[in-house]
């Protein structure tokens, strides 16, 4: 009997050995993660987005191309006939570059082609019936009240920067977030493998006490309530090896879920906690602000600038604006344009434009409300700054007790470890009770699975703390 448990024993670790298979580090699955995450690829792909569209606020100074062709055909009724014709024929053509400038002052060049052919009309009222006009212009228009110097260009330019400085750090920290994660994952199946050898272990220890408490009632050396208290023993260890089990089941899963696999089995052999918290002596370093509490700033900068458009929009507006335009006239399109390049014949103007809401009323009630919406997003960054130091402080302290705890519970193993396997000793001789050593077993058994899963937990820190570094 004996001999066939232990080699039914033999079998579940051999076939335990050959499911986990080829080892696979925590470098090699964070590149799985990496690959087969599409979570993780989403944020890589808007974090790579956000960086090359990281001076789209600039664009609003940037040069503009404009251009227009129309061909109109006028037969309208006509107030004089014989000077206005029956029929007017338009074709123009113009081509112009705009640039808005950073003080304000929006400047257009221009060069447009009209052709007309008026049809019907007495020589004698029109002697040119049919000619071309050829003019550049350019156009200067300058902000005096609303926007002046460029203040709500500017602030539009820097709100769009924000947002997408927000948009990159918030993706940025969910690639960090992510990876983290995966590792906590992969930190986890070595904790639930680990717990299931030792309950393994343990249900062997309780089968072969079993038998051995079983011959001894045999002899009538033992009572009959050792036996039983040892079946019911094995009966708990079954248990608890059954609970491991499933724990590892879902820890396999949570792991090939963050690789982007749906299964509930992990073919590899993952790395040994133990070897991994003896490494890990040195806190991982912070550098500078988590790229989620950048996010909240830029957020909060982008509701300030957003405020002072917001502000500037409800402000009255007084423009002033000049034109300076050529202008040729020929039956000959080449001499029209000939013509346009000389300043015999110039057009110029300039003028003021002035408009003021008149509901001051709602007016003022919408700058307050800008305002009180930038105050509130100043406020919820300086809460993200303030979490993140005090997160990191207690991740910091939670460290060095984890450590503390750490070696503690090494030596408690070892202690309890001694003391079981003394009293396993004494109790083969009849120096001791079953009851003594299922006891003392359950002691080093609890030191063993306390000790893994602080370790999984420290591991599991460190990995939480890397989302600080870059």
């Amino acid at each position: 009997m004996r001999n066939s448990i232990l080699f039914f024993s033999f079998l579940l670790v051999a076939a335990s050995a050959q499911a986990e298979g080829p080892f696979l580090s925590l470098d090699a699955f964070l590149g799985q993660v990496k690959q087969g995450n599409q979570a993780y690829q989403s944020s890589v792909q808007v974090t790579e987005g956000a960086s090359q569209r990281g001076r789209e606020g600039k664009l609003i100074y940037a040069p503009s191309l404009t251009a227009n062709a129309q061909w109109a055909d006028d037969k309208s009724p006509k107030a004089s006939v014989p000077a206005q014709g029956v029929e007017t024929r338009y074709n123009t053509y113009s081509l112009g570059v705009s640039k808005l400038w950073d003080f304000g002052l929006i400047s257009k060049l221009s060069y447009t082609v009209n052709y007309t052919n008026i049809r019907g009309a007495n020589s004698n009222f029109l002697t040119v019936p049919i000619y071309n006009e050829s003019k550049p212009a350019l156009e200067l228009s300058l902000p005096l009240l609303r926007n002046g110097f460029g203040s709500e260009n500017e602030a539009q330019s820097g709100q769009i920067d924000s947002q997408t400085e927000a948009v990159r750090a918030g993706e940025s920290y969910k690639v960090k977030l992510l990876l983290s994660q995966a590792e906590a994952a992969y930190w986890r199946l070595a904790a639930a493998r680990d717990v299931r050898r030792v309950q393994r272990e343990t249900l062997d220890r309780a089968t072969r006490m079993v038998e051995w408490t079983s011959r001894r009632v045999g002899l009538h050396l033992a009572d009959e309530s050792d036996l039983r208290q040892t079946e019911a023993l094995e009966s708990l260890r079954r248990i608890e090896l059954q609970a491991a089990i499933d724990e590892e089941r879902m820890a396999s899963r949570a792991f090939n879920v963050a690789r982007g696999t749906d299964s509930d089995t992990v073919a590899e052999e993952v790395l040994s906690l133990e070897t991994q918290v003896q490494g890990r002596t040195r806190i991982p370093e912070r550098q500078g602000r988590r790229e989620d509490t950048q996010a909240a700033l830029a957020a909060a900068k982008a509701a300030e600038l957003a405020a002072r458009v917001g502000v500037e929009k409800n402000r009255p507006s007084l423009d002033v604006y000049s034109t300076l335009g050529l202008n040729g006239k020929n039956v000959a399109l080449s001499q029209a344009v000939t013509d346009s390049l000389a300043i015999t014949q110039p057009t110029t103007a300039i003028g003021f434009r002035f408009s003021m809401p008149l509901d001051l009323g709602l007016t003022g009630d919408d700058r307050a409300g800008y305002r009180k919406e930038a105050i509130g997003a100043d406020l919820k960054a300086s809460r993200a700054v303030f979490e993140e130091d005090t997160t990191w402080q207690d991740l910091v302290r939670r460290y060095h007790e984890s450590l503390v705890r750490l070696e503690l519970l090494r030596k408690l193993e070892e202690s309890q470890r001694i003391k079981f396997t003394y009293e396993r000793d004494r109790q083969s001789r009849g120096k001791s009770t079953v009851f003594v050593v299922l006891q003392f077993e359950q002691d080093y058994k609890a030191a063993q699975v306390t000790r893994l899963r602080a370790e999984a937990e420290f591991l599991t820190l460190v990995a939480s703390m890397k989302t600080w570094s870059k």
